[in-house]
């Protein structure tokens, strides 16, 4: 999956059908990043640099 852009500052991701919100802060709008997740444990990462948000 290619990365994205944090269009305000937050993405929502669902687990078992609900909504798990998570924010990166309005200092990372327009980000690009790229999601990890395994199980319920969630990373947003830089797309470029690699550094955890």
């Amino acid at each position: 999956m290619p990365p994205f852009s944090l269009a305000y500052g937050k993405i929502t991701l669902r687990v078992d059908g609900r909504s798990a919100p998570r924010r990166a802060g309005a200092t990372h709008r327009g980000t690009r990043v790229v999601v990890l997740t395994h199980d319920l444990e969630v990373r947003v990462v830089h797309a470029i640099t690699g550094e955890l948000l």
